[in-house]
């Protein structure tokens, strides 16, 4: 039940006074209008390249990530075998099975050729997958 002189809805939020509306609505406007936006993947897997891609322009605009590729490419050679590298691109899952495997050398591996693939991507697709 809503109250015929509530300004905005308890359940879901939603503004019901027009005045109240529209002044928010040209806040919103004016705010969008001073300050670029800027579109980042920070859940860390992939699923929102196309996404994030999209909402940059069609895949032209310039995506700043915040981790860099030679640091996890760096990490994924030097620490690899423990999960360093996928605590670092925030991967928490991931690290905490490298480092329940690392006694089977298998992170080793696959670490390597994780780092290899770090270097071997671009820049911006490397932001789009990991932010």
């Amino acid at each position: 039940m809503v109250f015929a002189s509530a300004k905005k809805c308890k359940h879901c939020g939603e503004t019901l006074d027009v005045a109240l509306r529209a002044a928010e609505e040209a806040k919103k406007s004016n705010s969008s209008q001073q300050q670029p936006m800027v579109f980042m993947n920070a859940g860390g897997g992939g699923g929102g390249s196309s996404a994030a891609a999209s909402a940059v322009g069609g895949g032209q605009g310039q995506i700043v990530g915040t981790k860099s590729r030679v640091v996890a490419a760096l990490l994924a050679f030097l620490l690899g075998w423990i999960g360093v590298h996928k605590f670092y691109l925030g991967q928490i899952g991931w690290g905490i099975i490298y480092l329940l495997f690392s006694w089977t050398f298998i992170p080793f591996f696959v670490s390597i050729i994780e780092g290899i693939l770090y270097l071997l991507s671009t820049e911006r697709a490397f932001a789009l997958k990991y932010g």
